[in-house]
């Protein structure tokens, strides 16, 4: 079980990684969505909204901990004057029996989740 949450939690940061790009913007706007040629940019009138897993983190760490981890580092961001930036946790992930992602399956039902819009920021 707790080489399982490690590898989760590898997959997860190696998706991110993979996803972001230094040096310019993530996606920039098109004739169809948002303005042509522009990049996308976050509606600061809107806080962040985000869920978290309510197990644990492996043996590592336990899910108030981490909790406490998320939310610090939104805190650090918010306090940033050009940043702009506020987050609302919005309880444990969904889909899910209690909120926790447990096999395969249980993250298969997330990522679609998130693919349709159903608990994700990233909306377009």
């Amino acid at each position: 079980m707790r080489q399982m949450n490690f590898w989760k939690i590898g997959l997860l940061l190696l998706s991110v990684s993979m996803m972001a790009h230094a040096g310019g913007p993530l996606v920039v706007g098109s004739p169809s969505k948002g303005v042509d040629g522009q990049p996308f940019v976050w509606d600061n009138s809107h806080p962040v909204q985000y869920r978290t897993d309510s197990g644990s983190l492996g043996s590592v760490m336990d899910n108030p901990t981490a909790n406490t981890h998320v939310q610090q580092a939104f805190n650090t961001w918010s306090q940033v004057p050009t940043a702009l930036i506020s987050a609302q946790n919005m309880g444990a992930i969904l889909g899910v029996a209690n909120g926790h992602v447990a096999s395969a399956a249980d993250f298969d039902t997330v990522v679609g989740s998130c693919n349709n819009g159903t608990q994700t920021a990233f909306k377009m």
